[in-house]
């Protein structure tokens, strides 16, 4: 699994991810040891402000938790899964993450192609994730997710997301022997690319950053030809 960040990766990005909750509640700690703050005001605002770091931290936990159960050894079983929806609620994941709409273009009709899912929530929310992280990077730019079934290959529903001006050309694609490179480091994100990235492996799928750009990412599912057994 973890095609695309080994260990030692792994392990530099929590280290990074924890410095930077960890140093300001270190700092809030030090400056009320010292009694810098006379009253008792100023002690709640201090107080008040460590609520986010140690909200962070705890996000890393859970995120470390899910992270592991994903890695581990697993019995969960298939279920076939409506492509269009999943990429709706994928692109509607990613709206609630941003606070703002993300514009779709899913040219898939409903029960047009099944997509094989171990755990449907995980799936949507590594597809919100991904989608979110480009939109990060295009800024105010307006992001558009774009969808369709391509079977100029082994047959795949293919997700784009990015800023219209960016988006690839319908029939550009990633071929087969391309390797597959998107960068899981970015700033504000947490291991939260990490699990996408490891939900999205034990999919079979493949995502990448699309012209080497992170405004731009592509996703591909493999669609499902069968009922699971």
């Amino acid at each position: 699994m973890m095609r695309r960040l080994d260990v030692v990766e792994l392990l530099h990005l929590l280290g990074h991810e924890l410095r930077s909750p960890t140093g300001v509640l270190l700092g809030y700690l030090r400056m009320l040891q010292e009694g810098r703050f006379g009253s008792e005001a100023d002690r709640q605002r201090i107080l008040d402000n460590m609520r986010g770091p140690l909200a962070r931290m705890a996000g890393l936990s859970d995120e470390v938790a899910r992270l592991a159960r994903w890695l581990a050894p697993s019995d969960r079983t298939p279920a076939l899964v409506d492509a269009r929806e999943l990429i709706e609620r994928g692109v509607g994941s990613a709206g609630a993450l941003l606070g703002r709409p993300i514009d779709a273009e899913i040219d898939i009709a409903p029960g047009a192609a099944r997509v094989s899912v171990l755990e449907r929530d995980a799936l949507e929310a590594a597809l919100g994730v991904v989608i979110q992280a480009t939109a990060r990077e295009a800024g105010d730019a307006a992001v558009v997710a774009r969808a369709t079934v391509r079977r100029d290959q082994a047959p795949a529903v293919e997700l784009m997301a990015g800023p219209l001006t960016l988006l690839p050309a319908p029939e550009l694609t990633l071929s087969p022997d391309e390797p597959d490179v998107f960068s899981v480091t970015r700033g504000g994100m947490g291991l939260s690319l990490v699990l996408a990235v490891v939900v999205l492996d034990a999919h079979a799928a493949r995502v990448w950053n699309v012209a080497g750009t992170a405004s731009v990412a592509g996703v591909r599912l493999p669609v499902a030809a069968e009922e699971p057994q």
